[in-house]
């Protein structure tokens, strides 16, 4: 062996990240909404997100699949498995923010986490995501929807809607009266009332 032939041969550890979380996620939103008149709201709904990586900075997109289209978009550190600094600004329907603690599955890609934050409709807590690589196929608008509120914190119209692919049909219920929707169908992300 050649004098300091073990100095030639060192072998360093570069720090990075094999974790690369760029792509398209499906999964699920949840919170308790606690709106300015008090009345809680639970809400579970369907997201699609888009991510980017570059290095260990996160951004993307994310949009809600359902009815209220809301959107905005994504930005977090990502260190080890964590994604910190996880941050979500929404933009439309209204302005809102959210931040979260997230734990991401390196075999799976799954993220999940935990957050707070508000917008229009209130405080939310309690929020709860769960995202999975993919895409939802078409906007989820089935179930109970409702639109406006009073003073008193009731609903000014609730709408029904029942959905099969992209056929949907539903009764709107307001304090005066119900009417089907006409013609039931829905248009990309505009719904005909």
């Amino acid at each position: 062996m050649l004098p300091n032939a073990s100095d030639v041969c060192t072998s360093k550890t570069v720090n990075s990240n094999t974790l690369d979380l760029s792509g398209q996620y499906t999964g699920r939103f949840s919170s308790l909404i606690r709106t300015a008149t008090g009345v809680s709201i639970p809400t579970n709904v369907p997201v699609n997100v888009t991510l980017v990586q570059s290095q260990n900075a996160i951004r993307g997109t994310y949009e809600v699949m359902q009815f209220n289209s809301l959107r905005g978009t994504v930005s977090a550190t990502l260190v080890g498995t964590q994604l910190l600094n996880f941050t979500l600004t929404q933009l439309a329907p209204c302005v809102g923010a959210f931040t979260d603690v997230s734990v991401a599955t390196t075999a799976t890609r799954r993220m999940k986490s935990t957050y707070t934050g508000s917008d229009c409709t209130g405080t939310h807590s309690n929020g709860v995501s769960d995202l999975l690589p993919g895409t939802l196929a078409v906007k989820d608008v089935a179930g109970t929807w409702t639109e406006g509120f009073e003073s008193d914190g009731r609903p000014v119209n609730v709408w029904r809607m029942e959905q099969t692919g992209v056929d949907v049909r539903g009764r709107r219920r307001s304090r005066r009266h119900a009417r089907p929707m006409s013609p039931p169908a829905i248009l990309g992300t505009a719904c005909s009332r």
